[in-house]
Parts: structure tokens; C-alpha cells; sequence
């Protein structure tokens, strides 16, 4: 046999990090992608990382263990590291009969609609849903139900063709952009979810479970708005503290994780608290979160989920920590763009990369790309991480971000190219069509106040 190996199933975002661990523990990685190399690409979710390492592109657990013993791998744990690949680890471990979350009950996690009807069926808070193919069940659904709605992809992520919805015409139009488009994963959408809107305050509850037992890791505020182009677009993510929410709301996300059979490894939940303190989950996910939050908590707390979940899906022994304590505040900020055209300058990185508390940044844009109005984390211009042991600190530098990030474009009418397109563009034409007009460079800066979505 060969070196010990660990599977990692769509490492999208995270696979550096995972990868480093397994080396420091004296292990191999395989990375297992579920979703075509091109989809990864054109979406900006492979990690650069792996493109280095042993991959492997399948969806079949047969494929995937044919491959581990042609190879001789000594595989020693499966490890679920996106969204999309949460069902195919729970399959390829149960098989491998290596540590992992159950198979029977998973399913339901990954698709909000399997997800709505187990948590009605369990008798838990849930808000008004049905599944909508045609305008028909759009009918139905508003007769007993008042705007605003809110109307989504079953299987999808973040903010990816999530709308929120004030008139009929709004939600038939929403539902013709998701019926039988792809996701942002690559699956075609076979109908959609409409539901009421609940408003308040929407936090993640990251949790970590190993032996029966549940920790809350960490707490995060979202801060989103609604624009003429997108809904529910991030704004800021906020380390909160984990006395924010009261006991009886943590118990329920607890209950919920092991109603969907989550018992190993980090899961990643998102709920709404709205006024009354009455609280609902959007959705729950057996999985570590997403962006760069991992990597914040474990440089602002004594807790690690990368060697954490390591612990919980090999036979590596970890000490686990049940005790998650934080020395530093942490923040994400999102700057948007509410233009079209090309980049002429991307001005402020080097302001913000001084502020006291900056860790680093993802730009997602380029002198001589197109950009469009910001829909959601895909072409969002820029994402910039902030750590500091003072919380007004980061508040301070967060503003100084916004103020500092300057984009210069040329506004233009660019025939030929959808926003699609536009957004995940791998080559940009050496010269635009004539709008009959001279193009207009325009100094740009992001520096709306944040509103807190449902307020």
C-alpha cells in the first residue's frame, strides 16, 4: 500500500489549507471534484492549490474507489469541504467504512425542498413553502400568502438565484430565470422554491460534532441589501459573540443537525431571529463554512477546523476542543460594483493592506475585464478579511475599505456579451464594438451605507 491518503471531495476554497494539515499529520491528499473542471473555473471556485496535487473529476463512488485501488491508496478518511460534495462523502465513507455523517438523512440537507419538508415533518419552525414548476403553483401559493416572498434554487449556494420577490409578475419572471437553468454548482433546476419571507436578523451557527457531542464554534451576523440587480447581497459578515444568541435557539440548530443525521464534522447552519426572538433556519449543511471563516476563526481562537475535522474523519488523534474561546474580532467586507464596462484602474489596495487590521484580500476583477452590477459572490469585485483583538477597529477599518476601494471604467454598451458572459469571461477582446459613442472613464467608489436586510 502507499502512503496514508485522505480523500477531500470538492476542496473548492479550502483545499490549501486542508492539504497543509494532512502533510503536517504525515498524509496524502486526494482531491475528488463532483462538478466539471470548466464549472469551477468559469465560476472562480477551484483553489489554485490543487491544481498541483492528485484530482480526480467523478461523481460515482464505484469510479472513485476503482481509482483508489488501482493506486493502492491507503485511504484513511473522507473529508467534506464544500457544499456540493456532502453527499458524495457521506456515500464514499460509508463504503470505505471510514467515519462520516449519515447517508439516509443527508440528502435532505443539500436540497432546500427535502430540507423544508423534513423540518414541517419534525414539527419544527419553518415558513409557508411549495415546490413551484409554472406560474399555476405561483397562483396557489400567493392566494394564501403575502409578498414579499422569496424564490430560489433547490440546490443551490450563498446568494446564487436567491430573489426576493414583491409582485406576481416579479415572482414569474424570477421563476423563468431558474427553471431549467444551472445552478452555480452545473445541475439544471428541475423547479424552484417558493416560500414566505421572514424577516430579521440572519446569523451563521457554525457547530463541530464528534462523539455524540455538539459544540458551537462560531457566531456571524450577515449584513446584506437588496439592489435593482441582485437580492440578498453581502454586505459584511461579522464575528459575533456566542453568548448572542440564547440557549433554546443553539438547542434547536443542535436538534436540526441531528434530525438530518449531521454528527461528524463541522456543520455550517444559517438561521433568522427575527423581533420576537422567534428563530428559523434558512438552511443547515454538513460542512465547513465557506470563504475565508475557517481560516478567521482559527488564527482568532484556540479552535481549528481544518485539524479539527481532520481528527473527525481519520484516525488521526486530535485533542478536540470544546471550549471555543477568541481573543481577536474578526469581520469580511464586500465592496460591489454598480456598473458595466471595462476596467481602467483598480485604485486602494495599498491603503487598505495598511490598515491595523487587515489578514488579505481576493480581487476578483482586472484592468482590461469587463465588470458588471454586483449579483452575487461570483463577480463580486471585492472581498477583504479583517482581524484585530479591538472590535472598534475592525468596525473603523471596515468604512476605510469601502472608502479606499476605487474602480475607474469605461461605461459602454457591450453588444455581444450577456452579463453572464461578462461575469465569467476567460478572454476579454482587444477592442470593443463602437456604441456610436466615445466611451466615458468614470471614477468609481463603493461607499453605500450597509442596510440590514429585513429591517
Amino acid at each position: 500500500m502507499n502512503k496514508r491518503t485522505i480523500i477531500l471531495v470538492d476542496p473548492i476554497r479550502t483545499g490549501k489549507q486542508f492539504v497543509e494539515y494532512a502533510r503536517s499529520v504525515g498524509c496524502e491528499t486526494l482531491a475528488v471534484y463532483t462538478l466539471p473542471e470548466r464549472i469551477l473555473i468559469a465560476n472562480n471556485l477551484i483553489n489554485r492549490v490543487s491544481l498541483g496535487h492528485p484530482a480526480l473529476f467523478a461523481t460515482e463512488t464505484d469510479r472513485i474507489i476503482d481509482h483508489v485501488n488501482r493506486r493502492r491508496l491507503n485511504v484513511v478518511g473522507v473529508i467534506p469541504c464544500s457544499e456540493p460534495g456532502v453527499v458524495l462523502a457521506a456515500q464514499l465513507a460509508q463504503q470505505l467504512d471510514l467515519p462520516g455523517n449519515a447517508v439516509e438523512t443527508i440528502t435532505c440537507s443539500r436540497n432546500k425542498w427535502l430540507m423544508r419538508q423534513e423540518l414541517k415533518k419534525r414539527k419544527f419552525r419553518t415558513p409557508n413553502f411549495t415546490r413551484c414548476r409554472n406560474n399555476a403553483d405561483i397562483h396557489r401559493f400567493l392566494h394564501d400568502n403575502h409578498f414579499p416572498c422569496v424564490i430560489k434554487a433547490p440546490a443551490g449556494a450563498g446568494t446564487d438565484q436567491v430573489f426576493v420577490c414583491n409582485t406576481r409578475s416579479d415572482v414569474e419572471q424570477k421563476l423563468a430565470i431558474i427553471l431549467g437553468k444551472t445552478n452555480l454548482f452545473g445541475c439544471r433546476n428541475e423547479y424552484a422554491l417558493l416560500e414566505s419571507y421572514i424577516r430579521g436578523q440572519e446569523y451563521v451557527v457554525n457547530l463541530f460534532a464528534h462523539d455524540g457531542v455538539v459544540t458551537v464554534t462560531d457566531i456571524w451576523s450577515y449584513r446584506k441589501r437588496n439592489t435593482p440587480d441582485a437580492s440578498f447581497l453581502y454586505e459584511d459578515i461579522i464575528l459575533e459573540d456566542l453568548s448572542v444568541l440564547d440557549e433554546e435557539t443553539i438547542a434547536s440548530v443542535i436538534a436540526i443537525s441531528r434530525t438530518f443525521g449531521l454528527t461528524n464534522g463541522s456543520i455550517h447552519a444559517e438561521i433568522k431571529v427575527e423581533e420576537n426572538g422567534d428563530a428559523t433556519l434558512i438552511e443547515i449543511g454538513a460542512r465547513i463554512a465557506g470563504g475565508d471563516l475557517p481560516v478567521l476563526v482559527r488564527d482568532a481562537s484556540n479552535f481549528d477546523h481544518f485539524r479539527e475535522n481532520i481528527g473527525a474523519f481519520t484516525d488521526v488523534p486530535v485533542q478536540h476542543i470544546h471550549d471555543v474561546r477568541f481573543h481577536s474580532h474578526c469581520q469580511v467586507v464586500f465592496c460591489h460594483c454598480e456598473q458595466r464596462g471595462m476596467v481602467r484602474g483598480i485604485h486602494g489596495l495599498d491603503n487598505i493592506a495598511e490598515l491595523p487590521s487587515y489578514t488579505g484580500h481576493h480581487l476578483n476583477c482586472g484592468i482590461g475585464r469587463i465588470v458588471t452590477p454586483t449579483r452575487d459572490l461570483q463577480n463580486m469585485p471585492l472581498m477583504v478579511t479583517l482581524r484585530h483583538p479591538s472590535r472598534k477597529q475592525v468596525a473603523k477599518d471596515a468604512e476605510q475599505v469601502r472608502k479606499h476601494f476605487i474602480l475607474t471604467v469605461d461605461e459602454h454598451r457591450y453588444r455581444g456579451h450577456d452579463a453572464e458572459s461578462a461575469d465569467n469571461q476567460m478572454q476579454i477582446p482587444e477592442s470593443l464594438p463602437d456604441s456610436g459613442q466615445r466611451a466615458r472613464p468614470r471614477r468609481y467608489l463603493r461607499s453605500a451605507d450597509p442596510v440590514y436586510c429585513g429591517c
